[in-house]
């Protein structure tokens, strides 16, 4: 369930899960959902697709400078199980956004196997705007974490992606800032913190599509 208050609902801020979204946005979804990742950027994005079960909408509208962060937290609770999230986050123009998702687990001792955690974020930052999307990954060693986001960029927009790779088995994570507006611009802080058998396969990526970037 997500909740925000504050009176940013009658602004025209839109927070959801996408399963609500889907059916009071349908349109909204539809246009974003899967155009910045389509399903054939690799095998993770294409099992992503099929099988998200969860996941959220943020929308912020025209002109609107949102000060409180949005929240968003990822529990896995299973061994052997695997989540899927597509978040879609859309700023419209001359808007400022932020985002925070936090990762933990804590697998049910009565069961064995490993637990795979798969994410897909989609950020569509319009003329003027900023996002700032963090994130902190805090698994379990039995949780393995497969991500793919990418952002956006429209004209003179920017955004902010502070990541933090702490916990979990195996760790792949795909980044890639598409500067798809003249002006637009990007920044990419990531942390990696790795112990014992933990392994990390990360790539980040600034896609310099339009002039002026």
């Amino acid at each position: 369930e997500t909740t925000f208050h504050g009176g940013l609902e009658k602004e025209g801020v839109v927070f959801a899960d996408l399963k609500t979204a889907l059916s009071k946005f349908p349109e909204m979804v539809r246009s974003h959902f899967s155009k910045a990742i389509p399903p054939d950027s690799d095998k993770f994005a294409a099992l992503n697709n099929a099988l998200y079960t969860a996941g959220v909408l943020l929308y912020v509208p025209k002109g609107l400078a949102v000060k409180v962060p949005f929240r968003n937290i990822v529990f896995v609770q299973s061994h052997g199980l695997g989540a899927f999230s597509h978040n879609i986050i859309v700023a419209d123009e001359n808007s400022r956004v932020t985002f925070l998702q936090e990762a933990n687990s804590k697998l049910d001792a009565s069961k064995q196997g490993p637990a795979l955690y798969s994410e897909v974020t989609e950020v569509f930052a319009g003329e003027g705007a900023e996002v700032s999307f963090a994130s902190v990954q805090n698994f379990e060693a039995d949780v393995h974490s497969f991500v793919n986001r990418r952002s956006v960029g429209g004209k003179d927009s920017r955004v902010n992606w502070t990541i933090g790779h702490v916990g979990g088995g195996i760790t792949r994570s795909r980044m890639d800032s598409a500067l798809a507006g003249p002006g637009a611009n990007a920044e990419d802080v990531e942390i990696v913190f790795g112990a014992g058998d933990q392994r990390f396969d990360i790539v980040t990526d600034l896609s310099h599509i339009a002039p002026n970037t």
